[in-house]
């Protein structure tokens, strides 16, 4: 495995080349992670708003029910009515939640998802640059194309994985089956959903290659022929090698970073309050950072698995 080491070495010391991309990168991460925050602050303090008003109302007619049902002594039918009286405590407060607030979620999370395509379309574009040769990192620039090469992406990965994922609830489903009969093949089809998972997920990587080195052709990501032969050209058991060294780095330097955060909280956290505040924002900055390092690092290592296999 020396060129997939040496591979790797390379792509660990590509993304410092420009720490300012990388920078910039993980400042849209960050974007990302505080936008869908915002979100789910805004969703579930609409529901917090409102939750006392409907408990308190749904609490009166559970109450007012079961004076009914100890009364007439008919626990049967009476049940009947505190069940619904207690499932409508759900369906009322979602229903009282401020259709202003749900609006304001959704924009939220719109925008997150945009944000995102073109943090995908921008790694894509790493691949790209890879594939030809090139050893600096792409320029934030030509953002229309970025955002097409990113939903092109997710478009690969959506339909090398809705097998898979079919299979999978189908699996789940059969598997909590009481009848033995059916639950085992359930858990069989579970099996091979997950071996199938993995295979395909192995394919999409060099799929998207194989459309990073056309041009973006999303055609080329679908030629199942041509991507398992350039998989073949690299051999399977090596391929699947590459990806798992590179994971296993990328969880080592998760763990590092880990350690030195909650060393960097703990240290800042003896400052009182404030400290702890700036320990937080610290931690939050090496987070973002490593991940967009990891993710330039990865897609850079994708590239090289491609150029591996073409020269073969």
């Amino acid at each position: 495995m020396g060129s997939i080491t040496d591979n790797l070495k390379e792509g660990l010391k590509y993304p410092l080349y420009e720490p300012k991309k990388v920078g910039i990168l993980g400042a849209l991460y960050f974007i990302i992670t505080f936008i869908v925050l915002g979100a789910g602050h805004i969703f579930f303090s609409s529901i917090k708003n409102i939750a006392p008003t409907a408990i308190l109302e749904n609490a009166t007619a559970v109450s007012a029910n079961s004076t009914t049902v100890l009364a007439n002594n008919t626990i049967v039918a009476n049940s009947t009515a505190i069940s619904t009286s207690g499932s409508a405590l759900s369906g009322n407060i979602f229903s009282m939640i401020s259709p202003v607030s749900s609006a304001e979620a959704i924009i939220l999370l719109i925008i997150a998802l945009i944000i995102s395509l073109f943090v995908t379309g921008y790694l894509f574009r790493v691949i790209e640059f890879t594939v030809d040769g090139k050893n600096t990192l792409p320029e934030f620039n030509e953002f229309l194309n970025m955002l097409i090469s990113g939903i092109k992406v997710v478009i690969v990965g959506f339909v090398y994985s809705i097998i898979p994922s079919i299979l999978g609830s189908v699996g789940l489903s059969l598997s909590s089956n009481p009848s033995g009969i059916i639950s085992g093949i359930g858990f069989i089809i579970l099996i091979i959903a997950i071996i199938l998972g993995i295979i395909l997920g192995l394919m999409e990587i060099m799929a998207i290659n194989n459309m990073a080195a056309n041009n973006g052709s999303l055609r080329s990501a679908f030629e199942f022929k041509n991507v398992c032969h350039l998989i073949c050209s690299i051999g399977w058991i090596r391929f699947i090698g590459a990806i798992i060294f590179l994971i296993l780095v990328g969880a080592i330097l998760i763990f590092v970073v880990a350690v030195i955060s909650i060393v960097l909280m703990l240290i800042c956290s003896l400052a009182g309050e404030i400290g702890t505040y700036i320990g937080i924002v610290l931690m939050a900055i090496l987070v973002v950072l490593v991940t967009s390092y990891l993710q330039i690092v990865t897609f850079r290592y994708y590239g090289a698995l491609y150029n591996e296999a073409i020269k073969k």
